[in-house]
């Protein structure tokens, strides 16, 4: 199984997400680039400032992003499309409506979602 994480953040900022995720699992963890192979047993992380999206089972980096807050949408919805029923994505929090779409995508392709929110006592 590969990973990839994708997450908001403000397109200034330095994300240290990468360098963190290492010192806690054994398998590499790495910055997506365009033309990066998507590979079982890494963890691939997004650049704060870019629309991440998958063909042919390899990463294509957009920098900058088209929308603001569309990142996740647009993620899922390459995933589905390239990997169908295959694909299982775990949202753990959400800003707005991105990744709806993604989601009923994936649902379409016959992929799963998992959703995981934190909703005040």
């Amino acid at each position: 199984m590969a990973f990839v994480i994708d997450s908001h953040i403000l397109p200034t900022a330095h994300s240290q997400l990468a360098e963190i995720l290492s010192r806690h699992t054994t398998m590499p963890v790495r910055v997506t680039s365009t033309a990066m192979p998507i590979r079982a047993n890494h963890v691939s992380v997004s650049s704060p400032n870019a629309d991440l999206l998958i063909e042919n089972y390899t990463f294509k980096v957009a920098s900058p992003r088209s929308r603001k807050n569309a990142q996740i949408g647009l993620l899922f919805i390459s995933l589905a499309e390239a990997t169908g029923a295959r694909v299982i994505n775990i949202i753990l929090s959400g800003y707005g409506g991105d990744g709806t779409a993604g989601c009923q995508h994936i649902k379409a392709k016959g992929g799963t979602t998992l959703l995981r929110t934190c909703l005040p006592k």
